[in-house]
């Protein structure tokens, strides 16, 4: 059997097996020092960057966040069951509210991110 330039004969396949295994070895080996151009720049985020947890522990179809986070978030809704993004309906009231409105009561957290 040749491969790579290499060849042996085997009868027993875990021996062809632990020669495939360091082929493969020497040619990752061999792409991990194979260097591509580097990558632009990206932009500066923000220092201090924080994000807020709101927790409705009661159930409700209005939901009011007042992160106060000075931004509008992106928002990550999860009920308490752990069930992610209920399809609800955001409104930023302003950079530091937002109201959440779901088709039914719901309790659980809103993550602003």
């Amino acid at each position: 059997m040749t491969d790579c330039g290499h060849s042996w004969t085997t009868d027993c396949g875990d021996v062809m097996q632990s020669r495939w295994a360091a082929e493969c070895v020497e040619v990752l080996q061999f792409v991990e020092q194979i260097q591509g151009p580097p990558g632009r720049d990206g932009i500066d985020g923000a220092s201090g960057f924080s994000d807020y947890l709101h927790t409705q522990n009661s159930l409700s179809d209005i939901w009011t966040v007042a992160h106060n986070l000075n931004r509008k978030p992106l928002i990550a809704v999860t009920s308490v069951g752990g069930v992610e993004w209920l399809g609800g309906e955001i409104l930023h009231m302003s950079t530091n509210v937002l109201q959440i409105t779901f088709d039914e009561p719901v309790a659980g957290f809103a993550r602003c991110i």
